[in-house]
Formats: structure tokens, C-alpha cells, sequence
């Protein structure tokens, strides 16, 4: 896989988005979705948006280049409740980046987008395979999140923006 390609892409999409299904048994006996499910629905909608909007497979790009992305840290809130059947649109962005690591935003909301369900904060560091340690990001990666990075939490905790996203899927009911 050539990640030069990846940072000579015309249009990005800065905030990718997609529709998935909540499954009957990813949910608890009250038919809302299992907190553990969550991160699997978020991590497998990310997946399938970078393979989509910009070619990166991941699985792909570790097996032929012995680097990829570990989970060091993952912040979610459960906003409201995903239920059976229900259809969520997923939501992610790049909220941070540095030589070693990336912090992804991702939202899942309502069908319509009206009112948030979960947010997650992922933190993930590049690693060497072969080595089973930190590596630095390759220039044409960083090249790619300079044109992914969205600074629209810049500034802000965790807290404060469950908060923000929780009172503005609360107006948007109201109106």
C-alpha cells in the first residue's frame, strides 16, 4: 500500500460519516446496545470510512509495512440510548495528531443527525511490528492528517465537550 498516495488526495472528507444497523444480539435484555459493543461499532465504522473515503486499509497497510496504530486510551460517554434496529449515522474526525499518535473524534447519532447517542475519544499510537514499539509517522502520514485535522474541540476536555454535544442534542429535540 503507498501512503504517498495518501497525501496527494484532492478531496477530503473531514468528517466522514455512515450508516449502520444496531443488531438484536449486540444488545442487553432492555434492547439497548451493550456498552462494550459500542467501541466495536465505532473502531468497525472508522475502519470501513478510511478504506472507503481515502483507500487506507488497515490491515492491508500493517501487513505490508510491519507499522500500525495500537489503542493506548479510549474516553466514551453514553449519551442516549442506541436501541434494537435502530439506524445510527457514525461520525469521525481527527481532534490531534503528533509524530507518534492521533486522537480521533467519534460521534454516533440519531438517524437524522438530531441528537447524539455516544462520543469516544481514541487515542492511538503508531507502532513497529517487527519491534513491538513506538515508531514515528512516516511524512506522507502527517502530510495526510494535516489535511484531516479538524480543530473544532481545540481547547477543550472531554468533559466539556459531552457536555456540549449532550445540551445541543437536547435543543435540537425542543425546537
Amino acid at each position: 500500500m503507498d501512503i504517498e498516495k495518501l497525501a496527494h488526495i484532492k478531496n477530503y472528507v473531514l468528517h466522514p460519516e455512515s450508516k449502520t444497523t444496531i443488531r438484536f444480539h449486540d444488545c442487553d435484555p432492555f434492547r439497548h446496545l451493550n456498552q462494550a459493543r459500542y467501541l466495536d461499532y465505532f473502531v468497525e465504522c472508522r475502519e470501513d470510512q478510511l478504506r472507503e473515503h481515502y483507500g487506507l486499509d488497515m490491515f492491508r497497510y500493517a501487513m505490508e509495512n510491519q507499522h500500525g496504530w495500537m489503542v493506548i486510551k479510549n474516553q466514551i460517554a453514553y449519551l442516549r440510548q442506541a436501541t434494537v434496529n435502530e439506524v445510527v449515522v457514525m461520525q469521525t474526525h481527527v481532534i490531534h495528531f503528533d509524530l507518534q499518535g492521533i486522537k480521533v473524534e467519534m460521534i454516533m447519532w440519531d438517524e437524522n443527525k438530531i441528537k447524539p447517542k455516544a462520543l469516544l475519544w481514541g487515542d492511538f499510537i503508531y507502532v513497529n511490528l517487527k519491534e513491538s514499539k513506538r515508531a514515528n509517522h512516516p511524512e506522507a502520514l502527517m502530510t495526510f492528517y494535516k489535511k484531516l485535522y479538524w480543530n473544532g474541540v481545540e481547547g477543550k476536555t472531554f468533559d466539556q465537550r459531552v457536555n456540549e454535544l449532550y445540551a445541543w442534542g437536547k435543543t435540537k429535540v425542543e425546537m
